[in-house]
């Protein structure tokens, strides 16, 4: 049995944006995007557009998730998620007017709009749905003990 690569532990704090603690979030607001009227209608256009294509969350491409006021936004998030924090906040959405089917579709669509979507699990998911699973730390998807925390920014 071949032993794993060892990486060295850092001898000193790591000083890049994406090295972030929870309370630094508190305090830094470049990473949250709020969506103004016009983008929101943008986004809810693009949904109705493909729904009444047919298409469902997993069969659509950039071209099918027309968005043509929104691509230097969407370069910015890119950028966030790059060379800043490592994730992004969008505020604005009023999930509750959306079903489950519509907002897959809506988070596809920036998705295709940043890059190639990808699984996000080993079922071959492209969209996670997070949850506690009623602490239920045996389930497939929880991994070892570790409590999820959602907190409203």
């Amino acid at each position: 049995m071949t032993a794993e690569p060892t990486v060295p532990l850092p001898r000193q704090p790591i000083e890049e944006p994406a090295a972030w603690r929870p309370g630094d979030l508190d305090s830094d607001a470049p990473w949250i995007c709020r969506l103004e009227d016009a983008g929101l209608e943008e986004l809810e256009d693009a949904v109705d557009h493909v729904g009444g294509r047919g298409f469902t969350a997993r069969r659509f491409e950039q071209d099918d998730f027309p968005l043509p006021s929104l691509p230097r936004r969407i370069e910015g998030l890119i950028r966030k998620l790059d060379h800043g924090r490592g994730r992004v906040l969008i505020k604005g959405l009023q999930v509750e007017r959306y079903g489950m089917a519509d907002l897959k579709t809506l988070c596809r669509g920036l998705g295709v709009h940043m890059d190639t979507p990808i699984s996000q699990n080993a079922k071959a998911e492209l969209i996670g749905h997070l949850s506690d699973g009623a602490r239920d730390y045996r389930r497939e998807n929880v991994r070892g003990g570790v409590a999820v925390k959602c907190r409203d920014y």
